[in-house]
């Protein structure tokens, strides 16, 4: 997995404890880039230098949720999915689909 135009990855450790502390503002605008662009994928639990989750890693069930919920209250008219994925490695990850804009 390559990050480029169309996918980036994030650490899981941007998710504290208390959503209201986590970068909203930078998990809006990278949205928002990519639904400007021609959408993308952002992969939330996968390290920058690394192409796989670690294997112990688990996601909370109401994390994605969360995330969209967030995502929708920070942008305007920027719409995504998000999705957890299990790895072959059996890690966990967030796989955060952003829709291109009209």
């Amino acid at each position: 997995m390559k990050e480029g135009i169309l996918l980036d990855k994030k650490s899981i450790r941007i998710f504290g404890t208390d959503p209201k502390k986590w970068s909203w503002r930078d998990i809006a605008s990278d949205c928002a880039g990519f639904a400007n662009a021609r959408g993308g994928h952002i992969l939330f639990g996968i390290e920058d230098d690394a192409a796989e989750p670690p294997a112990d890693q688990r996601i909370e069930p109401h994390l994605p949720d969360r995330l969209v919920k967030g995502i929708s209250q920070h942008t305007t008219n920027v719409h995504v999915r998000a999705e957890i994925l299990t790895h072959a490695n059996g890690g966990q990850f967030i796989d955060l689909e952003i829709v291109p804009s009209l």
